[in-house]
């Protein structure tokens, strides 16, 4: 009864994203991690060693053991996803553990065109297939976090809220987001591109108390949330890495001067569904009730 339960829970999950929403990610991570200066190098290897720990616990690549077998899956994973096929894997250490040195930049490389050294190079190639499989995503938003949570603690929240901000700049210059000063407009926007292009099936916000007290949301068939929310959760972690969400907070902080006080309480529901609050901290003289009213209406 379990085992087709669990059949039932997965079989509406999206199983590609949009690529764009991807390198918007990694873009906005490296372009965040600026200010450390040459002090990013070690938090990029431990992103790297974490993103394909991940890979190797969700079972997409098998048996590290099998040096051979191991090195094959991944590179055909990666491969088949339009990344380059000179994965630069290596074992070492007496129990011949896998890394991959320089996990990060060989992504961000992806077929050879680096778009990472400015936004306006955007042209990937026909080679890249325009959606790439959920679990990369899922591995690099896991990697960051818990690189970020290793490193940093609670203040990695900073970093993440930075990341949004970085990632709606991307979006922007690659065309899938047209930008608008309306901050209603704008995350609408955002959110609409993400839901077609496959983050999940549906999400609603809405704002609870006047002066605001609450954000409140319900996301369905959310790979993010399901995966690896739930894994950082059970980890110890209390950062947030919603892209969607990172990007929304950001603009509400900019606009309005508010601030988020994350995951105040969450439930993870029947039919693939999580309930959040976030506790809203605005300064009374910007978030009006108006305000409250827009965030609202923000519906899938």
């Amino acid at each position: 009864m379990e085992a087709e339960l669990a059949k039932l829970e997965t079989k509406g999950m999206p199983k590609a994203i949009d690529r764009v929403a991807f390198d918007s990610f990694l873009y906005a991570v490296r372009k965040s991690l600026e200010y450390f200066g040459e002090d990013s190098k070690p938090l990029l290897d431990d992103i790297g060693e974490l993103m394909l720990q991940y890979l190797i616990d969700s079972g997409r690549v098998r048996h590290p053991e099998r040096r051979k077998a191991f090195a094959a899956a991944l590179r055909g994973l990666l491969t088949r996803n339009g990344f380059g096929p000179e994965v630069p894997l290596r074992f070492k250490g007496r129990q011949s553990a896998p890394s991959v040195t320089g996990f990060v930049d060989y992504l961000t490389a992806g077929d050879g065109t680096n778009i990472y050294g400015g936004r306006k190079s955007l042209n990937r190639g026909p080679a890249r297939p325009r959606r790439i499989d959920w679990v990369i995503y899922e591995m690099a938003l896991y990697g960051v976090t818990k690189a970020l949570d290793n490193q940093l603690g609670a203040q990695a929240q900073l970093i993440l809220d930075r990341i949004g901000t970085a990632m709606v700049d991307y979006l922007v210059d690659a065309r899938v987001v047209e930008r608008s000063d309306d901050l209603e407009v704008l995350f609408y926007r955002i959110k609409q591109y993400f839901m077609k292009g496959g983050f999940a099936k549906n999400g609603d916000f809405r704002i609870e108390g006047s002066p605001p007290k609450a954000l409140v949301a319900t996301w369905t068939y959310a790979p993010y949330y399901t995966n690896v929310l739930k894994r950082l959760r059970n980890e110890g972690s209390a950062l947030f890495s919603c892209p969607v969400c990172l990007m929304g907070e950001s603009m509400l902080t900019e606009k309005q001067g508010v601030r988020f006080q994350n995951l105040v309480e969450m439930r993870f529901l029947p039919r693939s569904r999580v309930y959040y609050r976030h506790k809203v901290i605005p300064p009374v003289e910007s978030f009006t009730e108006k305000d409250a009213e827009k965030v609202s209406r923000l519906r899938a």
